[in-house]
């Protein structure tokens, strides 16, 4: 019978298949439970630019009732004053500001926004601290206009 030498270092081809049969097994586990954390990062990511526009838009509102401007002739101006004060163009969404009515104090209560980025629609109403996947009804809301 043939001796082996000391000298012979390495690995067999079956330890190396077990190896990588070990290897793809691993894989196969943690890719699908790494793309799910990917995902929930993402929408995340996409509440919180939604939450961005939706404070903007409260703070701009109360601004508004302040100053006594009213939203509804000036909303081009409100429309970029949220945008500004969001910065909705850095993160390239849009949304929908809905608000309780259009005559007195109820033309500057903010209660929803529709919030669109990626091509995914998340809806907040207020009150709610909960992000709903599309877009929401706002029963007896009125759309005040799309910020982009």
């Amino acid at each position: 019978m043939k001796k082996l030498s000391k000298d012979n270092k390495g690995f067999t081809l079956v330890e190396m298949i077990v190896v990588l049969v070990i290897l793809a097994i691993l894989a196969a586990i943690l890719i699908p439970g790494l793309l799910g954390y990917i995902d929930d990062a993402k929408n995340k990511q996409i509440e919180i630019h939604g939450k961005a526009v939706y404070t903007a838009a409260q703070s701009v509102a109360s601004q508004y009732y302040g100053k006594n401007k009213d939203i509804n002739t000036n909303k081009d101006d409100y429309k970029g004053e949220v945008a500004s004060l969001s910065e909705i163009s850095s993160f390239s969404g849009s949304a929908t500001i809905y608000f309780q009515g259009t005559t007195g104090r109820d033309a500057y209560k903010v209660v929803g926004i529709s919030y669109t980025e990626n091509n995914i629609t998340k809806s907040l109403k207020s009150g709610t601290s909960e992000w709903v996947d599309g877009t929401s009804s706002m029963s007896g809301a009125y759309t005040v206009t799309d910020v982009k």
